[in-house]
């Protein structure tokens, strides 16, 4: 028997292969121009220039600064879904751990991670190297499913002075969640998004039809199929007519879209009544387990490494033969910590168990280019936290990727630790270039905050490293934080002395603004830096080391 929930699973997929496939081809020769354009390939490493360049003035300090300074080694942990080690250009850029034992009971093991030559993945098998997590369910999930047995039948007004009220409120979101991305909220949400492209494609078909037309009309027009434009119109609006009937004339199908779109938000949402596990098959943690940590393997290649290995190539200054560099110096080695599934959110024990090893291990910096918006362990996360600030190890965060203000909404981890806030953590917001991305400056997938995002940095089409030798250009706050962290890694290179808080401060402090007068920029993004981050500008890697060779002076130790 075939359910609705899995007609409607047909159905989403479908609708969104339309889409991808629609607008991927609509988009594709805009995609190509920016993959060819030099000047984009390192635009956020060039020099701070309003009305051509909002980049870091990194060259600069690469070309004039450093060339008669000796750096100090810094190790820098990517927390991340793993990294392709056999990358021509960072392999020979990882950290060695001069303690990894192959023995497991070594007199001279150094930790408890066997063979932790590289780092260590704390989603992998003890005993098997190969059997490791790859895919993992969302927490809110997580958490609808655990608490289903407790709060299923919970009755607020009866129950409301009872002591796990605050678990029943975490319920009752993730419980939202599941019902917002449940098969018929999601079909009504793709048609939606589906009909929001019709208007455009429509206006291209009128002129090719110069009158209204029907399924039939479309089906038999002939078109040159080197038109993009046209066959890409012709696809979706076609597509559509599963939907509603084909003598359905284009005047109406606006009218008709809400009408199918208002029955999917009427249904009642159906939900699973369980989920699985892809946890316990890999790692088995029995009850009362919780926070421990020696536990993972040291395959730390597995499973899809594309995020990670982006994220190591901009934090590790990599040459390229076609101009390519990233933040860092010869001086900066990548330790590894894979705790971030391909797919899914990852979990809070892995966290702060890939925090304490890569503190404990000898990271000076360490990048978390990840998020969720739901933390059930968040203490365990928090006392990591902790522990790398008294350690002197600063954490750069990503802010995230949403559009959304993080000062009125959930976002974790983050440096709140209980009622003080740490004081080595950095979190970061995404900047774009006005002259490519039509006047803007804040990317617009960055999230914001004016007391949550610490700073904003290029994270529009950053050049880095692929897996398989390859290298290509990525957006999102996943690709800003790093490029945070390799100007931190290479401040702390060259002035050893500073500590994780002088680190956040000097590069806090060290932020511009965006140019007022910039006629680039759009007046809606005129102030929006200063609206909605608490250093209110771009980092910037000149100022940076002008403000370090300052604290440096001894009569003049503070900022």
């Amino acid at each position: 028997m075939i359910t609705r929930s899995a007609h409607l699973s047909k159905y989403i997929i479908a609708l969104s292969i339309w889409i991808v496939l629609s607008y991927n081809l609509a988009q594709a020769q805009e995609v190509q121009r920016t993959k060819t354009n030099s000047t984009i390939i390192d635009w956020h490493l060039q020099k701070w220039q309003p009305g051509k360049s909002y980049g870091i003035s990194w060259n600069i300090v690469k070309d004039s600064l450093l060339t008669n300074q000796i750096p100090t080694p810094v190790v820098v942990a990517i927390l991340d879904t793993g990294v392709d080690t056999a990358h021509h250009a960072i392999y020979k850029r990882l950290w060695h751990n001069p303690h990894a034992q192959n023995a497991p009971h070594s007199k001279k093991r150094h930790n408890k991670y066997i063979n932790d030559k590289y780092g260590w993945n704390f989603l992998g098998n003890s005993i098997d190297n190969q059997q490791n997590i790859t895919k993992e369910h969302y927490e809110y999930q997580r958490i609808y499913f655990n608490g289903l047995s407790s709060y299923g039948s919970y009755k607020p007004k009866k129950w409301a002075k009872l002591f796990h009220k605050k678990g029943y409120q975490e319920w009752q979101r993730a419980k939202t969640e599941m019902i917002s991305n449940s098969p018929e909220r999601l079909m009504a949400r793709g048609l939606r998004f589906y009909q929001s492209l019709l208007p455009d494609q429509d206006t291209v078909l009128q002129i090719k039809f110069q009158k209204t037309y029907d399924y039939n009309d479309l089906e038999k027009m002939t078109i040159d199929s080197t038109d993009h434009t046209l066959v890409a119109a012709r696809g979706m609006m076609m597509g559509m007519y599963r939907y509603f009937p084909k003598h359905t004339k284009n005047s109406d199908i606006n009218n008709a879209m809400d009408s199918v779109i208002a029955y999917y938000q009427a249904l009642p949402p159906t939900l699973p009544d369980s989920l699985g596990s892809y946890r316990t098959a890999v790692i088995n943690f029995s009850k009362g387990k919780k926070g421990k940590r020696h536990y993972g393997n040291p395959n730390i290649a597995a499973s899809d490494t594309r995020h990670g290995t982006h994220v190591a190539g901009i934090v590790a200054g990599i040459a390229q033969t076609n101009g390519f560099s990233g933040i860092g110096s010869s001086e900066v080695s990548l330790m590894i910590v894979r705790v971030v599934p391909s797919d899914g959110d990852e979990h809070d024990e892995d966290i702060a168990a890939g925090i304490r090893y890569a503190v404990d291990n000898g990271a000076h910096i360490i990048n978390m280019s990840f998020g969720k918006s739901y933390s059930p362990d968040l203490k365990l996360v928090n006392k990591a936290i902790r522990y790398a600030q008294k350690k002197d190890v600063l954490l750069v965060h990503a802010a995230g990727n949403s559009s959304i203000d993080l000062d009125t909404t959930y976002n974790y981890p983050n440096p709140k630790v209980g009622r003080k806030k740490a004081k080595n953590y950095i979190t970061v917001g995404a900047s774009t270039n006005p002259h490519f991305s039509h006047g803007k400056i804040v990317a617009k997938f960055s999230n914001i905050g004016k007391n949550t995002v610490d700073v904003f940095a290029p994270g529009d089409n950053i050049y880095s490293t692929l897996p398989g030798n390859r290298y290509a250009a990525l957006s999102g706050t996943s690709m800003a934080a790093p490029v945070v962290t390799g100007l931190a890694a290479v401040l702390k290179a060259y002035y050893p002395n500073l500590k994780a808080h002088d680190l956040k401060q000097i590069i806090e402090a060290s932020v511009l603004p965006p140019d007022q007068n910039d006629p680039l920029i759009n007046k809606e993004q005129k102030y929006i830096m200063q609206e909605n981050s608490i250093s209110g500008g771009i980092i910037n890697a000149l100022r940076a080391f002008e403000l370090a060779e300052k604290w440096y002076n001894p009569e003049n130790k503070k900022l």
